[in-house]
């Protein structure tokens, strides 16, 4: 009789009976139900700390009435009044409905009161009728335990009103694209920090490298009909051939099978084209290998050369017709980069010294090389910044009015000849315009002077 006075008395306590309780999900009892897996049991308690396992406790009504969020919502650390036992659980329906065991669901209560003994558990799985799997706050001598148990036929079912049902999770594709440039074997990546080309991947003109293009889906969803579009910025870069590789099933990289399925040559593709990923499996990632080559030099003449990629289509979820558009982003599932799901990657091309007041090749000297300087103790000239040979007044020399005069005439020559000897003729003879009587009247006078 006191023991029914009593629970009368709980029954019309304010929130106890009439009021509405909060609604809560399945998922949500069981979170709560978890959180105390570890923490003390303790009679008559009704608060845990999941952050403190040695903090305070429940009993078994105590730990059920907190994972069932009644007669209100409170915190696992808000140590309200202890307001049901298991008699109230078994005897009446105050928030809760009398069930078969048949139709326990996870979150549903067994419990069984018999006079002064009792205890209550949550139901998770298992054998309905037998060996469940549950969750309850045991003993002293245990604590709040997840435990398979064997459920005895004298315990009851009840479901706590107001479950709603947990929202269905949508399934959709999540969609990544990263781009990165392998390094160039015993090359620095970052060999010119000159400028804006500090932390830019630099190569010179004539040089390949490789460029992978990772496409990978995080979502929970196959992703169909999967596009990819690459572009390189010419005339600096050129792909000269691409191929398809995935890691499904795989401890690396293989060659896919798509990569036969293609369009598009595998040689030469292009400044741009687009291929066909087709489907990526939940977790597979399928790379796009680029073999790319360094055409011209970039430096000063464009803001660093890039070999762009973009998804341009995820059938039922993307699209984006080029890597500068903007892009239908279905219930904007795709949160990738914001939404935009491109990537790119940059170099700068560098050359040989051209002798065009450019420092081709970022040794912080310009025009320096041999073909470039200025003429040398040789005179030799150097080259005009068009690569033709300079003129001794463009290198700055002083000229010479006729440094290769034209050849003397005839005459001129073959008198040359006889004065040095270079041509034989008679003692008798006199060569034209000669004035040899005059000659040999002086040497007459001075023997006839010598001889006085």
């Amino acid at each position: 009789m006191r023991a029914t006075i009593a629970i009368a008395l709980l029954l019309a306590l304010p929130g106890l009976a009439g009021a509405a309780i909060p609604t809560i999900t399945r998922d949500q009892i069981i979170s709560i139900a978890k959180s105390g897996v570890g923490c003390p049991y303790v009679w008559g308690g009704t608060c845990w700390d999941p952050a403190k396992k040695s903090w305070k406790g429940a009993d078994c009504s105590g730990y059920v009435t907190k994972c069932w969020q009644i007669p209100t919502a409170t915190k696992t650390t808000d140590c309200v009044p202890h307001y049901y036992t298991t008699s109230t659980f078994q005897n009446y329906t105050t928030h809760w409905t009398k069930i078969s065991r048949n139709d326990l669901i996870k979150g549903d209560a067994l419990v069984y009161n018999s006079g002064s003994a009792g205890h209550v558990i949550l139901y998770y799985s298992g054998d309905k009728w037998g060996n469940a799997q549950v969750y309850e706050a045991r003993g002293s001598a245990y604590g709040i335990v997840y435990r398979t148990k064997y459920v005895e036929s004298k315990y009851v079912a009840r479901r706590r009103n107001s479950i709603v049902s947990t929202p269905a999770v949508p399934k959709y594709p999540l969609i990544t694209i990263k781009s990165a440039i392998a390094t160039i074997g015993g090359q620095d990546r970052d060999f010119c920090k000159q400028g804006k080309s500090t932390s830019i991947f630099d190569w010179t003109v004539g040089q390949t490298t490789q460029v992978n293009v990772d496409i990978k889906n995080t979502g929970t969803d196959v992703a169909k009909k999967v596009k990819v579009g690459v572009w390189a910025e010419q005339p600096y870069l050129s792909v000269l051939k691409w191929n398809i590789y995935t890691d499904w099933n795989s401890s690396g990289f293989v060659l896919n099978d798509t990569d036969g399925l293609q369009s598009i040559p595998h040689d030469n593709p292009g400044k741009s084209f687009t291929l066909e990923i087709f489907a990526l499996s939940v977790g597979e990632t399928k790379r796009i290998k680029l073999e790319v080559k360094a055409l011209k030099y970039s430096v000063g003449a464009v803001d660093h050369p890039d070999v762009r990629a973009w998804v341009s289509s995820v059938e039922g979820y993307y699209t984006k017709s080029s890597f500068s558009s903007s892009s239908t982003n279905v219930k904007s599932y795709q949160t990738f980069n914001g939404g935009d799901l491109r990537a790119y990657s940059q170099t700068d091309v560098l050359d040989q010294e051209t002798c065009d007041g450019e420092d081709n090749d970022c040794d912080g000297q310009v025009d320096e090389d041999g073909v470039c300087a200025a003429p040398g103790s040789d005179g030799a000239p150097g080259l005009q910044a068009d690569g033709a040979p300079m003129s001794q007044a463009d290198a700055g020399l002083p000229i010479d009015p006729d440094p290769y005069p034209a050849d003397p005439p005839q005459a001129e020559l073959d008198d040359r000849a006889q004065l040095t000897g270079n041509c034989s003729f008679s003692a008798g003879a006199t060569p034209a315009g000669a004035p040899l009587p005059l000659l040999w009247l002086l040497v007459v006078v001075l023997l006839l002077r010598r001889r006085r």
